[in-house]
C-alpha cells in the first residue's frame, strides 16, 4: 500500500497493478493506524477520522475533532483508540464515535503517540520530550534525562529495540521505549559532529550518520564505535543488514559500502557504476536493488560483490523500492512513478502512470 498527499492506492499483484483506492481531494492524510489485516483507520488535515473494515478498499467517516489540530492516531483493537490534539490526549472506546480528554501536558505540543496492547504508550513532543504510559494512556511520565533536542530515532520492534540521540548521546530501550536505560555512550564522534541519522541494522548492530558525513558503526549495542569518515561524502541515504555481520549502504554520487564485520571496516566499491544519488536499497536473499536519481537502478545477485547498471526506462528519480522475491522488484519515485521487474531486473515495466504525485517510501 502507498500513500500519496490525499490518495490511497494499493496493490494485490505484488505492484504488477495499482488501485487508487481512495481519494481525500487535497486533504493530505496525517496519521494512519492498522489494527489487523482489515481494519485500519486514518486522519487527514481537516480532522476527520475514518475507517475502513476491508483492507482499505472502503473508508468510512466515523467523527470529526472538532477542537482542531490532530497530530497522530493509535488503535489498539476496533473500539479503543488514542488521539493527540496539542497538549491533549484524547480516548475513545467506540471506534471514534465518542472521544474524551485523557491527559493534558503543560507546555508542550504531541507530534506523535502510540499506544500497545499491553498499556504501554510512548508520546514525543514537538520539543523532543519522551512520554511514557504503563496504565493505557490515564497517567504519563517523562524521564528528565530524556528531554531536549532529538537528533535521530529508530524503534524496531523486532528486536524490542529502541534508540534516540539527544545533544549527541546515545539513548536505549530494550522493550520498545516502554523505560530508557541511562546513556549508553557518548562518542568522542558525536561531540566532534552533530549525528543526522541512527539505524538499527541487527540485535546489537547500529549504524549512525553525522553532519560532516561520517559513518559510524557498533557491534557491540552501542558501547564502543568505529568510524569511517570517507566512504559516503556528506551523505548516506539507506542501508541494510544481510546478516549480522554483512552490511550495504548506499548515498552520494552513486556510491555503495560494505562491511563484512559488523562495520569494523567499511570499503567503498572501487568502480562506480553510476554518478546519480541513490536514495533506496533493499534485498531478498542474495538478491539486491539499488534505486537512485535519472532512474537509475543498480542490481547485485552476489549480496553485493559486484553490481550491475539495469535499464529502469525512465528518467524519473526513484526514491524507494522493495524486492518481494528473487524476481520480482517495485520501485517509486518521483511524478508517481511506479515500475515493477519480475525477471530479476532485466527489464521494468511502468506501471500506475496515470498518478502524478511524488512517491518517496514503498513497504512490503
Amino acid at each position: 500500500m502507498l500513500f500519496r498527499s490525499g490518495t490511497i492506492l494499493k496493490t494485490t499483484d505484488g505492484g504488477n497493478t495499482w488501485l487508487n483506492q481512495y481519494y481525500f481531494g487535497n486533504d493530505d492524510i496525517i496519521d494512519l493506524s492498522v489494527v489487523d489485516s482489515n481494519n485500519l483507520y486514518l486522519v487527514t488535515a481537516t480532522n476527520e477520522l475514518y475507517l475502513s473494515s476491508d483492507g482499505g478498499n472502503k473508508w468510512y467517516l466515523k467523527s470529526f475533532f472538532w477542537s482542531g489540530g490532530c497530530s497522530a492516531i493509535s488503535f489498539i483493537n476496533i473500539n479503543e483508540g488514542w488521539a493527540s490534539i496539542g497538549n491533549n490526549i484524547q480516548h475513545t472506546t467506540d471506534g471514534g464515535i465518542n472521544w474524551s480528554s485523557q491527559f493534558n501536558f503543560p507546555n508542550e505540543y504531541i507530534s506523535a503517540i502510540k499506544m500497545e496492547s499491553n498499556g504501554n504508550g510512548i508520546a514525543v513532543s514537538t520539543f523532543g520530550t519522551l512520554f511514557h504510559s504503563s496504565d493505557y494512556g490515564q497517567n504519563w511520565s517523562v524521564d528528565a534525562n530524556h528531554t531536549g533536542n532529538f537528533n535521530a530515532m529508530d524503534v524496531n520492534t523486532f528486536y524490542s529495540t529502541a534508540l534516540a540521540i539527544n545533544n549527541n548521546t546515545l539513548y536505549k530501550s530494550t522493550d520498545n521505549g516502554a523505560t530508557w536505560n541511562d546513556p549508553v555512550t557518548t562518542p568522542a564522534e558525536f561531540s566532534l559532529s552533530t549525528p543526522t541519522s541512527i539505524k538499527i541494522i541487527y540485535a546489537t548492530v547500529y549504524l549512525a550518520t553525522t553532519v560532516d558525513g561520517q559513518v559510524l558503526f557498533t557491534s557491540d549495542g552501542g558501547t564502543t564505535w568505529n568510524s569511517n569518515s570517507d566512504l559516503l561524502g556528506n551523505s548516506l541515504s539507506d542501508c541494510i543488514g544481510l546478516s549480522p555481520t554483512k552490511i550495504i549502504a548506499v548515498g552520494n554520487q552513486g556510491k555503495i559500502g560494505w562491511s563484512n564485520n559488523a562495520g569494523s571496516s567499511l570499503t567503498s566499491l572501487e568502480t562506480r557504476i553510476t554518478n546519480q544519488e541513490l536514495w533506496g536499497v533493499h534485498h531478498n536473499g542474495n538478491n539486491l536493488v539499488a534505486v537512485g536519481d535519472g532512474g537509475s537502478i543498480l542490481l547485485s545477485n552476489n549480496s553485493g560483490q559486484t553490481w550491475s547498471l539495469s535499464n529502469s526506462g525512465s528518467t524519473e528519480n526513484l526514491k524507494s523500492v522493495v524486492v518481494i522475491n528473487p524476481n520480482t522488484a517495485v520501485a517509486v519515485g518521483s511524478n508517481g512513478t511506479i515500475l515493477k521487474t519480475t525477471n530479476t531486473g532485466g527489464s521494468w515495466t511502468l506501471v500506475g502512470s496515470s498518478y502524478s504525485d511524488n512517491i518517496n517510501f514503498i513497504h512490503r
